[in-house]
């Protein structure tokens, strides 16, 4: 008896923390709901221990180019109005201020990093929700720099790189 009742805790408890994490970050792509709750209430932070044990560092491939970061503010509104949303189920990279992605279809999407250097780096992927083992292993892991350098056109410095 004592047992159901501290299995029924933890379940509330895992119930609660996943609504109040979606809620806090703001409103999830309409294409995945139910059981995603919960995958979005432990995963981040068993993400972030990872991340602490120096299981990822570093950032993502593909840079895009450079942003003033002192308009960081107004590029994320500008995405949010595209469609972009706040993307908890990912690594965070090393001095990332913008983390963002745009769900292209139910296994799909446009996934935005910027970093505190005002450096871009972007890709086209897997969605976690998607595609879970796509998504873990990079099997979908697209250069698509000219979408991403027309969505950030007004906010891109010029470069001076053949490479870019």
């Amino acid at each position: 008896m004592i047992l159901k009742a501290i299995l029924f805790s933890i379940m509330g408890m895992i119930v609660i923390s996943s609504l109040s994490l979606v809620y806090l970050h703001g409103p999830r792509s309409i294409y995945f709901g139910g059981g995603w709750n919960l995958v979005y209430s432990f995963y981040p932070p068993f993400l972030r221990v990872l991340e602490k044990v120096g299981i990822h560092s570093g950032r993502q491939d593909f840079l895009i180019g450079r942003i003033d970061p002192q308009q960081i503010t107004t590029i994320r509104t500008n995405l949010q109005a595209q469609g972009f949303e706040n993307c908890i189920l990912s690594w965070k990279d090393t001095d990332e201020i913008l983390n963002v992605r745009k769900v292209d279809s139910s296994n799909y999407q446009y996934h935005l990093r910027v970093y505190d250097d005002g450096e871009v780096r972007a890709h086209y992927e897997y969605s976690s929700e998607g595609s879970p083992l796509g998504h873990i292993f990079n099997a979908q892991f697209i250069d698509q720099r000219e979408y991403f350098q027309e969505l950030l056109h007004d906010y891109l410095l010029p470069s001076y790189s053949k490479s870019l």
